[in-house]
């Protein structure tokens, strides 16, 4: 069956529940999610304002906000 996910809910939802590699997907995402935030999270201040000001299409002050949003609300300890 050919799906044809466009929006990135889409993919990941796709992916977790259609994956050949059953449940192991969702273990997947969950612990990619949970790796890059806690890599996000130990950033030092210092680091992310340098980041920031050589210019990016993503804010790392806001990555690493919505990292620690997630540790915070979903990280499993």
């Amino acid at each position: 069956m050919s799906r044809n996910p466009s929006t990135n809910v889409e993919k990941v939802t796709d992916f977790m529940n259609f994956s050949e590699n059953g449940a192991m997907s969702q273990l997947f995402v969950m612990e990619a999610i949970g790796r890059y935030a806690k890599m996000l999270d130990e950033v030092s201040d210092e680091a992310i304002k340098v980041m920031d000001e050589k210019g990016s299409i993503i804010s790392m002050a806001a990555l690493q906000k919505t990292a620690r949003e997630w540790l915070t609300n979903y990280d499993s300890k």
